[in-house]
């Protein structure tokens, strides 16, 4: 849907102040988001992305938007800001911002206090039953005041006694809700291999500031208006089995990849522009008409 052009910084030239022409990829994925809760103020938009997302940029977001991302283990979290007393008892000075520290997050699961409630996900084309605990604190560091949700997922084999950490800003969400809209994001990834293994995204070398701008995001559309192509008029029951009949050693193949649309794509468009039969003789007025144009043009 959009797309932004990040400009990594230089390293010869000090970072002494933020520099507004070389916006870092979480402000840049910010402005995408806030745009679209502008242009769709009734709709909810779910920003998701890796443990890089998870920082200042994402404070303070519109009220239609929230972000989720993974969660480091060396995050300093704090409670929440303990509640104003009564007028009457308030005592001078300016009210706390944030609670007290909690503990890092391998402590918490190894915690014989901690509640884990077994939730039923549905992520990466699989049913699983898991454990989870969820709380809400805040990350000072990353989101500022911005109340937060955490939902660790119980892993005893593992030394931290978690196999992944979530933090988001939506505190509406269930646990399952956060886990199931983080697996979402692997498709992305997906997306990402395949442009650049099939589709030749990122392999052209411009120099031209509007083919720099324009080339990588082209070439993601044509990789849509081929996918859009095959879900409309390209798909058939028998391609999934027709390519397991020629790789029998895929066993686990259900629904067709990218390359095999691409491919059916192909072969249509090769069939399409070579027909048949008996070649085309042009009729005399044709000829003719060839002939006045060379002699017009001198030749």
């Amino acid at each position: 849907m959009l797309s932004r052009l990040w400009r990594p910084r230089r390293k010869d030239i000090p970072k002494l102040k933020p520099d507004p022409e070389r916006p870092s990829k979480p402000r840049l994925a910010r402005d995408m988001l806030c745009l679209l809760a502008t242009q769709f103020p009734a709709r909810k938009i779910h920003g998701v992305g890796d443990a890089a997302y998870a920082n200042r940029a994402f404070a303070g977001l519109p009220k239609n938007v929230t972000m989720t991302s993974r969660l480091r283990a060396d995050a300093s979290l704090q409670r929440l800001a303990p509640p104003r007393p009564p007028v009457g008892q308030r005592q001078r000075g300016r009210p706390p911002k944030r609670g007290t520290q909690l503990p890092k997050l391998a402590q918490i699961t190894a915690d014989p206090a901690t509640q884990w409630v077994k939730t039923t996900v549905n992520r990466y084309g699989k049913t699983e039953h898991i454990m989870t605990h969820a709380f809400q604190c805040l990350w000072y560091d990353a989101f500022a005041q911005q109340p937060v949700q955490v939902v660790l997922i119980q892993d005893t084999t593992k030394p931290s006694g978690y196999e992944l950490a979530l933090i988001s800003t939506d505190l509406d969400a269930s646990a399952a809700q956060m886990i199931e809209r983080y697996a979402e994001r692997w498709p992305t990834e997906v997306a990402y291999e395949e442009g650049k293994e099939l589709a030749g995204v990122g392999q052209a070398r411009n120099r031209a500031e509007k083919a720099v701008q324009r080339t990588v995001p082209f070439q993601f559309l044509c990789m849509t208006l081929t996918i859009i192509w095959y879900a409309l008029s390209g798909h058939h029951p028998d391609d999934v089995k027709q390519h397991r009949e020629r790789s029998p050693w895929y066993l686990s193949k259900t629904t067709p990849s990218f390359a095999d649309m691409q491919a059916k794509l192909r072969r249509v468009t090769i069939a399409a522009q070579f027909h048949p039969g008996r070649g085309y003789a042009p009729r005399p007025e044709e000829i003719a008409q060839v002939q006045q144009a060379w002699a017009d043009a001198g030749l």
